[in-house]
């Protein structure tokens, strides 16, 4: 590297300008430039460029055969993938492909048209068409509702799957379906079916679909419903239902529902519902037919209509009261027309549905108005009155009515009450009775705790032919009784488990205790939410003690009331078995001014609950308690503050 830079001539100028040893370097003579003259051309020498152009020439003959070349294979490249392109499209759109879907075909042979409940078969075919088998080939049926088993009719279908194995080509495989078919008349099922399959060397799952569709001509029962066409408002109504078998099978789990209209009241019916008051269960044999018959009363006002709807079909597997497959459905209209006479009773406090408590008296108000647009002539009311609580020796007939032991119905008539011999247009007339229920320990056992009054009012009018026309119209009413729960209380000093104190008789100025027993008796119904309360007199002290130790039972020291809480008390209690019972103590602590007397130590006591089925109030009342006690210790005098 050192010996390239001494040889280099900048080096060896350097070295020359500062050695001392480097004589005259400044006399060396410079190279001199050799001058030449040059001539410019003034145009193009085509001979001086002919080599240029021909190697140019080459070049681009190169680069246009190479481009042709280029182009003719794109082009040959974009019409071989045209072909292939079509030729798939060709191929599995139902050219000679053999995995084309649409050279399977599903063919359906049987009926399009079946009576409902009957059974129908038809046969599915797998169609193949194609080139080559068809295998693992697998047919799915998926049922309509109303599909069920031809081995067990109870069980319904919903889909069903069947191993065809190998089709062959152009051959076809065949599965036989049979089921009966439950419906609507005139009702459309449609049925899916799906036949998978898979072709030799291939993983890929194929799938032809197709639905067929059968039309119920029938219904498996025929309902014919039978009632008024017009009715009176607030008038008994009798509506009856006959089903009758229209299979060749027996039908199980069928139900008939009938949902009423507004302002029907459902009194009773023949058979009993099944479910609610609304829905009978039933099985029918082939061709047998049955009747319902329904009861009630209809109210509404003029001109309005009132439907009912009757439905019937087979029971839902998840819920036995509801319909999951429907044979029939039908509306049957009633219009509620004015009524020719208009009945307004009242019995009790209510003009609805009355209850009453205990034995405590009945007043029964009736009125009776002419609602025709002519005169109304002899009238005639009858009010019967029946029922486990009924008591016929307490009823009482006002404006002249006679009561008839032999039946239980009070009368009036023209005969003794002259207005009801013609009422006019709009006229009316008002009639009273009243009556006592029997008490509760004297009803029937098995029987209701209530009294059925059933009002029929008879009539004449004369029609524009001069011909006389016979009017009748009923109402009834059932009034219940509400239970009554009554109180005994008492004062013991050696009975019961409280251990008492103090000086008897009492002393002035000296405490003495008593035990107090309440005792609370029940009748109809439970009652719930009970409550018992007393006040103590400012004499008179809470101990605490009580029996038995887990009743709800406490002092409220603010206003000195002893109060008891009971959330439910059986009905019968005190009655049919034991009564409701607890016992306080408390402590008197008697006065120079109550010498001679016996002080109350508990004031009036007031009870209050609700009945649980009649969901009324309820409320009773019982008497203060003074020292005069009641156990087998007490002796006269005993129960007066001495000295």
């Amino acid at each position: 590297m050192e010996d390239f830079k001494h040889n280099e001539p900048l080096d060896r100028l350097k070295r020359g300008i500062y050695s001392r040893k480097t004589p005259d370097i400044i006399d060396t003579p410079r190279s001199q430039f050799k001058k030449e003259e040059f001539e410019t051309p003034q145009s193009w020498d085509s001979k001086g460029n002919s080599k240029f152009d021909a190697l140019a020439s080459r070049f681009a003959h190169v680069a246009e055969k190479r481009h042709t070349f280029a182009k003719k294979f794109l082009t040959i490249t974009a019409s071989l993938f045209v072909i292939a392109v079509a030729v798939a499209v060709y191929v599995f759109s139902g050219g000679v492909n053999t995995i084309s879907s649409k050279n399977v075909d599903i063919e359906v042979v049987g009926p399009v048209s079946v009576g409902g409940g009957q059974n129908v078969s038809f046969d599915i075919k797998a169609i193949n068409k194609n080139n080559t088998d068809l295998e693992a080939v697998k047919l799915t049926v998926e049922y309509p509702t109303g599909a069920r088993s031809i081995d067990d009719l109870s069980k319904e279908l919903t889909s069903q799957s069947f191993n065809l194995g190998t089709v062959e080509s152009g051959d076809e495989g065949v599965q036989s379906v049979s089921l009966f078919l439950f419906g609507e008349k005139e009702e459309v099922k449609k049925f899916n079916i799906v036949v998978e399959y898979r072709v030799k060397n291939s993983s890929a799952l194929f799938y032809k679909e197709k639905s067929h569709e059968i039309s119920i001509s029938s219904a498996p029962v025929i309902v014919t419903s039978t009632y008024p066409k017009e009715i009176n408002s607030n008038q008994n109504i009798n509506f009856s239902v006959e089903v009758a078998s229209n299979s060749n099978e027996n039908i199980e789990d069928f139900l008939l529902n009938v949902e009423y209209p507004f302002g029907f009241t459902f009194t009773n019916a023949s058979p009993s519902p099944s479910f609610n008051n609304n829905t009978w269960k039933m099985s029918f044999k082939s061709g047998e037919k049955r009747v319902i018959r329904i009861s009630g009363v209809l109210a509404g006002v003029d001109n309005e209509e009132r439907v009912f709807k009757v439905s019937s079909g087979t029971a839902s597997p998840d819920d036995e009261r509801k319909i999951g497959v429907l044979f029939t459905s039908t509306n049957e209209s009633i219009v509620v027309e004015k009524p020719f006479v208009g009945i307004d009773l009242t019995v009790g406090s209510s003009s609805g549905e009355p209850v009453v408590t205990g034995v405590s008296t009945v007043n029964g108000e009736l009125s009776i108005i002419n609602n025709l647009s002519s005169r109304l002539f002899n009238v005639g009311v009858e009010a019967a009155l029946s029922g486990g609580a009924f008591s016929e020796s307490s009823v009482y007939a006002g404006n002249g009515g006679f009561f008839r032991s032999v039946d239980d119905t009070i009368l009036w008539d023209a005969r003794s009450l002259s207005e009801l011999g013609s009422l006019a247009p709009g006229e009316d007339v008002d009639l009273n009775f009243r009556f006592n229920p029997i008490a509760y320990q004297s009803i029937p056992a098995g029987t209701l705790s209530q009294i059925k009054v059933k009002i029929k009012v008879v009539g004449e009018r004369v029609l524009d032919s001069g011909e006389p026309e016979k009017i009748e119209l009923t109402l009834e009413k059932i009034v219940r009784l509400g239970t009554e729960l009554s109180l005994v209380p008492k004062v013991v000093r050696v009975e019961g488990n409280i251990e008492n104190t103090g000086p008897i008789p009492p002393r002035v100025d000296q405490k003495t205790t008593y035990a107090i027993v309440w005792s609370l008796a029940n009748t109809f119904n439970a009652a719930t939410g009970v409550e018992v309360i007393a006040t103590l007199p400012s004499y008179v002290e809470w101990t605490g003690a009580k029996s038995p130790g887990t009743e709800d039972i406490v002092f409220d020291p603010i206003s000195h009331q002893v109060i008891w809480r009971v959330p439910q008390i059986v009905a019968g209690a005190g009655y049919k078995g034991p009564a409701k019972q607890v016992a306080f103590q408390v402590a008197l602590l008697p006065s120079v001014s109550q010498v001679g007397t016996n002080p109350e130590i508990i004031g009036p006591v007031t009870v209050r609950a609700k009945d649980k089925i009649t969901t009324i109030d309820i409320f009773s009342n019982a008497s203060a308690l003074t020292t005069r006690f009641t156990d087998s210790s007490f002796k006269e005098g005993y129960d007066k503050v001495v000295q």
